[in-house]
């Protein structure tokens, strides 16, 4: 075995009732061509064909569960607990990786290494933006930003287990926003957020985080974090950029 491939990677995979695309995220980390990883599903309790499809690749998963949560971010918690990587992904139940994730992303982390502890630091990437219909449309680059919003490219990261091991796990508090917490506390801690150029991940466009629908839980996170007036200026530009997205819409009708 390579040096590289000693690196284990623990990518985790939160679902309910998921059927719809959940079949093409397995397939994108089956087909990763990297062979030590760790693949973790935690189901909330599906009552569709989420089940059957675990249990079809099966052979595949190191672990799963079926059981009540209390929200996405529990999910996400149980897998990191559960997960025994170096590094640790969450890709989710409609979102895929693209060729070659991990091996471009343990190729960074052992670059990172040599400088840094893996406390310090996370990977992240630009991330490919797909349609409901899996037809990547845009990439949302690394220096892509919103003026008060600060660009976490959730779905893309890598984050070393000593991460959370330092700073926790995920917020409950927060229903949608949770990772944007996490993202600010990141970088409250000074973690230093490593930039791949190389996409790590595909974004499937209408997920619970779309379109701003968790802006209430930002604003506070903001207000929590930069203090009123950043909280204040991101509310505007959030309610500008709706304004801007129905006025689009009509046009087109």
């Amino acid at each position: 075995m390579k040096q590289s491939e000693n690196i284990k990677i623990s990518i985790i995979t939160t679902t309910y009732n998921s059927e719809r695309f959940f079949e093409e995220t397995i397939q994108s980390v089956i087909q990763q061509n990297y062979p030590n990883i760790e693949y973790i599903v935690i189901d909330g309790g599906s009552t569709d064909g989420t089940i059957n499809l675990i249990k079809k690749y099966e052979k595949h998963i190191s672990y799963w569960v079926s059981e009540p949560d209390k929200g996405i971010y529990d999910a996400i918690n149980k897998g990191i607990k559960k997960a025994t990587g170096h590094l640790v992904k969450i890709i989710n139940s409609d979102d895929r990786l693209t060729k070659n994730s991990v091996k471009t992303a343990v190729s960074f982390y052992l670059k990172e290494l040599q400088n840094h502890r893996p406390e310090d630091f996370i990977l992240i990437s630009p991330l490919e933006r797909m349609t409901e219909q899996g037809v990547v449309r845009a990439v949302w680059g690394t220096k892509d930003y919103v003026i008060f919003f600060e660009n976490l490219l959730h779905p893309t990261w890598y984050v070393p287990k000593e991460v959370y091991e330092k700073i926790g796990l995920y917020d409950l508090s927060y229903k949608i926003a949770s990772d944007y917490d996490y993202f600010m506390k990141l970088l409250s801690n000074k973690i230093k957020i490593v930039k791949s150029e190389t996409a790590f991940a595909q974004y499937r466009e209408g997920g619970a985080s779309s379109n701003f629908s968790g802006r209430k839980e930002v604003i506070a996170i903001k207000k929590k974090y930069k203090g009123n007036l950043k909280a204040f200026l991101l509310k505007l530009q959030i309610e500008m950029i709706s304004a801007y997205t129905i006025i689009r819409q009509k046009l087109r009708v």
